[in-house]
């Protein structure tokens, strides 16, 4: 029979220093759980405060004979089989409701996600091609397409998959979403993965991506299409680029530097009145691409276009009987086109031959986050 204990605590020993021993040793036999809470409280020499609704328990009958056992071990042996949290405070040992406390633990916090929740944006580049009479013709920007935006389901799936998986369904844990925020009730160790894991998507979602093109001496064609950071540095020394512009990683973007005129292509006869047809003609460079980061470069699908020349013409048109009756613009344009896919490695770069005209392309990834205040990781260099 267990001794008179329904008071909220119960003090064993009176001492003001307390401390977590590294073992416990143990040796109760068909006694309650109070004898051994008596006997762990002693080593801590502690006084020994016990939850009001952990009372009925310490009745429980326990036969339990150790020595030099962890004491992990035993707070694990008492929260898993009696559902008792230990904790050594100041000079008490406490001994609480596993389930309570944990519950007391948890933290609500809020996370912006919507950085995660944008569609890549594509921003394809016009062309140079020569105007069908009557048709579009060149465009000054091609028409600009979003891709499906991620969805907040993924995320949260893939939270509760990768974050403590067994908590979720815990009482009093939640997540929740509310304007573009994950709403999250959580132990702060998982908060802590949660941030982590959140931070690292979003860097991922925004890392940039500079390009870089050059025109090269036509011997630079010899060096081979994809080039190492070794090969690739000299055939760019004391050369300014003639393009350069940042997109994000996976997303579509170019740059379009040309010199467009509107010309005469063709013309309508509205009741015997000349109506012209006008087109729109650009001659320029062109470098529209898409780069996704890897892990060996960087795996761009690029499209360039250069005007290699356009000389103008006209044509006069005339009627059944040869009279004149308008001057049509006839311009001609000799254009270098490449469009394929490649790797280029980080720090290297890629060549583009057309006979002795040779272009060269490289990229850079910009690394912001390594090395900011507070972020414990080493600082990682942006690719050179």
């Amino acid at each position: 029979m267990m001794r008179p204990f329904f008071l909220s605590l119960l003090t064993v020993a009176a001492l003001v220093a307390a401390a977590q021993p590294a073992t416990i040793d143990l040796s109760v036999k068909e006694k309650s759980l109070l004898v051994a809470l008596e006997q762990i409280a002693e080593q801590c020499e502690a006084s020994l405060v016990v939850d009001a609704d952990c009372s009925e328990r310490l009745e429980n009958e326990l036969t339990l004979v150790v020595q030099k056992a962890a004491w992990a071990d035993i707070s694990a042996l008492l929260r898993d089989r009696h559902q008792l949290t230990l904790s050594v405070d100041g000079g008490q040992l406490r001994v609480s409701d596993t389930e309570k406390a944990w519950r007391a633990g948890l933290v609500l916090r809020f996370y912006d996600v919507r950085p995660l929740l944008r569609g890549r944006t594509q921003y394809p580049s016009p062309d140079l091609d020569l105007p069908e009479p009557g048709g579009t013709g060149s465009r000054l920007l091609a028409p600009i397409a979003d891709m499906a935006p991620p969805e907040m389901g993924t995320f949260t799936d893939l939270i509760q998959l990768l974050v403590d998986s067994a908590s979720w369904g815990r009482s009093g844990v939640s997540l929740g979403e509310y304007h573009g925020s994950l709403v999250i009730t959580q132990t702060p160790s998982a908060h802590a993965s949660i941030q982590r894991l959140l931070e690292e998507w979003e860097r991922v979602a925004a890392r940039q991506v500079v390009a870089r093109l050059w025109r090269l001496d036509p011997g630079a064609a010899a060096a081979g299409p994809v080039l190492t950071p070794e090969r690739w540095a000299p055939l760019i020394v004391g050369r300014r680029p003639l393009a350069a512009f940042v997109t994000i990683d996976g997303e579509q973007n170019h740059h379009f530097s040309a010199v467009q005129r509107t010309i005469v292509a063709d013309v309508d006869v509205v009741q015997k009145a000349l109506d012209p047809i006008a087109s729109l003609f650009s001659s320029g460079l062109v470098v529209d691409l898409q780069p996704i980061v890897t892990i060996d470069g960087v795996l761009a699908t690029i499209r360039l276009t250069a005007s290699v020349a356009d000389p103008a013409g006209t044509w006069s048109m005339t009627d059944d009987r040869g009279q004149p009756l308008a001057n049509l613009d006839t311009p001609a344009a000799a254009i270098d086109r490449s469009r394929d896919t490649r790797l280029v490695p980080f720090g290297g770069g890629t060549v583009f031959t057309f006979g002795e005209r040779v272009y060269g392309l490289a990229f850079e990834v910009l690394q912001y986050h390594q090395g900011k205040p507070g972020d414990p990781r080493p600082a990682v260099p942006a690719q050179p």
